[in-house]
């Protein structure tokens, strides 16, 4: 008899033993999806939120430099936007015509010394460069530059 007994408090102890584990491993799992959520929407830019665990949560270190991590990336996104509304503004401004034109030929920049000099108002970019410009030696001058990949300049 005591050997039934001992057999069943055995078995009574790995069922708890089952049960307690199989808690713990659904509540890293259920942590880790949401650290696995939290870093699909960084990448996506969804959502800017940083995740609390408590600091005895095995995932905590991970979480910490998850939320490091987004807080860098939003700042130099913010940073490099800021650089380019003032590289954007300065372009726009300068007395010289400039136009930029990105490797898939989209007119990206027409500041408003190039507009006065081709005679266009240009508002909506981006768009093909095709589009507005007509000068045969500009078009010319376009080509080579995508062509060669170096600037080109012409002075009158």
């Amino acid at each position: 008899m005591s050997f039934w007994i001992t057999v069943l408090g055995m078995l009574g102890l790995s069922v708890i033993a089952t049960v307690i584990f199989s808690v713990i491993v659904w509540q890293f799992s259920r942590h880790l999806k949401l650290v696995t959520q939290k870093v699909r929407q960084i990448t996506d830019d969804q959502d800017e939120t940083h995740l609390l665990v408590p600091s005895h949560d095995p995932l905590h270190e991970l979480v910490q430099e998850v939320n490091r991590l987004q807080s860098q990336i939003r700042h130099q996104s913010h940073q490099t936007m800021r650089q380019e509304n003032e590289l954007e503004t300065l372009i726009k401004n300068l007395p010289v015509g400039v136009l930029v034109i990105d490797r898939f030929g989209q007119l990206q920049i027409a500041n408003t010394a190039v507009q006065e000099l081709l005679h266009r108002d240009i508002r909506e970019l981006p768009h093909s460069y095709l589009e507005e410009i007509t000068q045969p030696e500009l078009l010319a001058m376009i080509n080579q530059v995508i062509q060669q990949q170096q600037s080109q300049q012409k002075n009158d």
